[in-house]
């Protein structure tokens, strides 16, 4: 077999292992729980078979001397900018050494930087630490820098029609909102003595920081985003989503599992389904701590309600009255309601009637050209989202919730 062969066969293997380790991922989170034990132990098994394979396609490709393969887009690869001595800097696809490293590598000055065909593992990584992705958003991607997408105002009208009798025409209404995908970005400088000599890698770690910062910064905007560019609107600045009001004028601490109950019933009422719930999780810290109420049984109300509690494997779950729940540090604890500042609210919404739009996938850069007068390096991610409500009445937001 000859080392291209090799290296194809290896590749291959790999990516296996990889697609295995994202579907074991995608359906403990379907399910709204931790991985079992003889998941993760196939995950790390995985992993560990994937590092592997990644050393291995390494070695051969460091005595090969690699083309092009037609399959590859050069202009979709990633590119480390290097300053060329008496010319202009040049961009090159680097197909060789660590930006062939897989996603999973744990060591590697270039574990992040990977071929196209692992480029989807890049988002399933801001996927997974992205609440609002992660709960269900319908995700639609568009190649121009908006996306027009129509929505229903009115349904056509039926009626009882006798037979031979002329069926009366009616329309449907029509509408549309808009998505314009906004930069998210972050950069950080490194040290070129840090880079090199760092163990564990430094640029390893700081592209995980990366990932975490822009999947806060994320969320931040999916839900509290003022809409004022360059900022999305978040789901709370939203107009015609519905609101419950039942913690009192100026807020107040949750006794029951009253409002939300009030919220899957509006969505009801509006023939929407509550798929998911996302709240602070000083919010979630007040629920757990609810009882039954029963004298001297200090059973956990979510227990009870079987939201909290163990499944048939013994994996804890998450939610309320089945519909699971998401906590995020970034949905405020200091919005005003009446004379208090220190509320926070909570979501409860069916998730494929949010529209996360993604215009540009995740990508992270390595530079050390602009500050070779320094022997330092930078690191940017930069991505493009917007998020839109095509029927904001699949939409409940729970307000005033105090500590």
């Amino acid at each position: 077999m000859s080392g291209r062969s090799e290296i194809t066969a290896r590749r291959h293997r790999r990516q296996a292992d990889v697609d295995r380790m994202s579907e074991i991922v995608s359906a403990s989170e379907r399910e709204g729980r931790d991985l079992r034990p003889s998941e993760r132990e196939e995950f790390d098994r995985l992993e560990r078979q994937s590092q592997r394979l990644t050393g291995e396609i390494d070695d051969l490709e460091s005595r090969e001397t690699l083309k092009p393969s037609p399959g590859i887009n050069r202009a979709a690869l990633p590119v480390e900018r290097e300053a060329r001595g008496g010319g202009p800097q040049a961009e090159t696809a680097t197909l060789t050494g660590w930006a062939q490293r897989s996603v999973f590598e744990s060591t590697g000055g270039g574990s992040f930087l990977v071929p196209p065909e692992y480029a989807h593992q890049l988002f399933d990584r801001l996927a997974a630490a992205s609440v609002g992705l992660r709960s269900g958003f319908q995700i639609m991607q568009t190649g121009s820098s908006s996306l027009h997408i129509p929505t229903l105002t009115a349904d056509a009208a039926s009626a009882w029609v006798a037979e031979g009798a002329a069926i009366t025409p009616t329309d449907p209404g029509f509408t549309e909102v808009i998505a314009t995908p906004r930069k998210l970005a972050a950069l950080v400088q490194l040290s070129n003595e840090m880079r090199r000599d760092s163990n564990p890698d430094v640029v390893t770690s700081t592209t995980m920081n990366l990932f975490r910062s822009l999947a806060l910064k994320l969320d931040l905007g999916f839900f509290e985003g003022s809409g004022t560019p360059p900022e999305i609107k978040g789901l709370k600045n939203v107009s015609g989503i519905g609101t419950v009001t039942t913690l009192g004028a100026n807020g107040g601490t949750p006794t029951s599992l009253d409002p939300f109950a009030d919220a899957i019933a509006t969505l009801a009422a509006n023939n929407a389904t509550a798929d998911a719930i996302v709240m602070n999780p000083r919010t979630w810290s007040t629920l757990t701590k609810l009882k039954t109420g029963l004298t001297g049984d200090q059973t956990p109300l979510l227990a009870e309600a079987g939201a909290v509690g163990f499944d048939t494997t013994g994996q804890p779950r998450r939610s309320i009255y089945g519909v699971p729940v998401f906590v995020t540090s970034q949905l405020s604890i200091t919005e005003t309601r009446g004379t208090s500042t220190d509320t926070s609210s909570a979501y409860v919404y069916q998730a494929d009637q949010v529209v996360a739009v993604r215009r540009a996938d995740v990508q992270f850069e390595l530079d050390t050209s602009r500050l070779f007068h320094q022997d330092m390096a930078e690191l940017r991610a930069i991505s493009r989202w917007d998020v839109v409500v095509p029927n904001p009445t699949a939409i409940v937001r729970i307000v005033g919730i105090r500590p």
